[in-house]
This record gives C-alpha cells, sequence and structure tokens, in this order.
C-alpha cells in the first residue's frame, strides 16, 4: 500500500493542485485524491485495455 501511495503521489498532487483555489486545504485534496486511488485500485481490471494510471486519473479527479 505504501508502495503505491508513493508510486502515484505525484499524479494525485497534480490533480490536487487543479483544485487548489477552492476553499479545502492541499493536504484534505491530497488525501481524497488518495481515496480516489484505493478505488482504482479496487475496481481496476487488467483484462481491459487502459493503464492504470490512466484508470486512476479518473477516480482521483472524481474523489
Amino acid at each position: 500500500m505504501k508502495n503505491l501511495y508513493h508510486d502515484y503521489l505525484p499524479l494525485i498532487k497534480s490533480v490536487a493542485t487543479r483544485y487548489k483555489k477552492e476553499r479545502v486545504s492541499f493536504e484534505d485534496l491530497i488525501q481524497e485524491g488518495f481515496l480516489g486511488l484505493l478505488e482504482a485500485k479496487e475496481r481496476f481490471d487488467s483484462s481491459k485495455k487502459v493503464k492504470f494510471s490512466t484508470y486512476a486519473f479518473y477516480w482521483i479527479k472524481k474523489k
């Protein structure tokens, strides 16, 4: 789990930066992004022809 977080932290930060102007702290945005990453991990189907990072990006943004 720790590796997943560290491997995708730059992606989470890039998404969180887009929403920095909101009234939510950056740390909270990072935390929500990580929850989105966990959701992506649970729902990812490797038989589909999509990369995990692309799929994770969707769920990070959705959170």
